[in-house]
C-alpha cells in the first residue's frame, strides 16, 4: 500500500511539473531542477522555493496563502489547506484544469465590447518568516498573474500531497504496533480489529 502511494504521489508530481511546463515558459538547468517565474522560484527536488529578495530558501510548508489583488480588491484567495475564494464581479477567468490539474486562467471581468488587459494586478503571499511575512510580486499582464499562481498551487498541492503521505506512515506504524501488542497478548483478536478500525477510519 505505501509503495503504491508513493508511485501514485511520483506520477502525481510529474504531472503536475508537466502542466507547468506547457502553462508556461520556464527557467530550469538541464535536469529540470528549478522552475523560475518573475520574482519566485522553485526547487522541484529539494521541495523548496524563494523570492528575489530575500535571498531565503523556504520548505514548501512554510506557504501559507496567496491572493490575487486588482488595485484595492482581492480577486482570488488560495490557503495551504486548498481553500479558494474569489470576490466581487472579477473572476479568474480561463479556469483551464491542464494535465496537472493546475488552475490556470487571467483574471477577467465581464464587460462589454473589446476586452482591456488588466495590469494593476498583484500578488501578496504569505510565508512562515517572522522577519518577512509577506511577499508582494506586481504582475505585469493576466498571463504573468496566472503564471505565478499556478507555480503556487503547485507548492501547496504538493504540500497536501505530503502531509498525506504524513498521515499514511503514521497510520502504517500505528498497525505495526498494534499488530506487535497482539502477538505479545497484550490485546485480544477482538481488541485488534477494533482499534485497527479506528486507525482506518472504517
Amino acid at each position: 500500500m505505501k509503495d503504491m502511494f508513493k508511485k501514485a504521489m511520483g506520477d502525481f508530481a510529474h504531472g503536475m511539473k508537466e502542466g507547468l511546463k506547457e502553462s508556461f515558459s520556464l527557467t530550469e538547468d538541464k535536469d529540470e531542477q528549478y522552475i523560475q517565474v518573475s520574482d519566485l522560484t522553485v526547487d522541484t527536488k529539494n521541495n523548496k522555493f524563494k523570492f528575489s529578495y530575500p535571498n531565503t530558501w523556504y520548505n514548501y510548508d512554510d506557504l501559507i496563502n496567496y491572493e490575487l489583488m486588482e488595485g484595492k480588491t482581492k480577486i482570488k484567495s488560495k490557503s495551504k489547506k486548498g481553500i479558494i475564494s474569489t470576490v466581487g464581479r472579477a473572476t479568474v477567468g480561463g479556469m483551464i484544469a491542464g494535465p496537472a490539474g493546475l488552475i490556470v486562467g487571467g483574471v477577467t471581468g465581464k464587460k462589454k465590447g473589446k476586452s482591456s488587459q488588466k495590469t494593476n494586478l498583484n500578488l501578496r503571499i504569505s510565508v512562515n518568516d517572522p522577519k518577512y511575512p509577506s511577499q508582494q510580486i506586481k504582475c505585469k499582464n493576466e498571463k504573468r498573474a496566472s503564471d505565478l499562481m499556478s507555480l503556487l498551487d503547485f507548492i501547496l498541492n504538493n504540500q497536501n500531497e505530503q502531509e498525506n503521505q504524513n498521515n499514511i506512515d503514521n497510520s502504517l506504524e500505528q498497525l505495526k504496533q498494534l499488530k506487535e501488542l497482539l502477538d505479545n497478548g497484550i490485546l485480544t483478536q477482538d481488541e485488534f480489529e477494533i482499534k485497527k478500525k479506528e486507525i482506518l477510519g472504517l
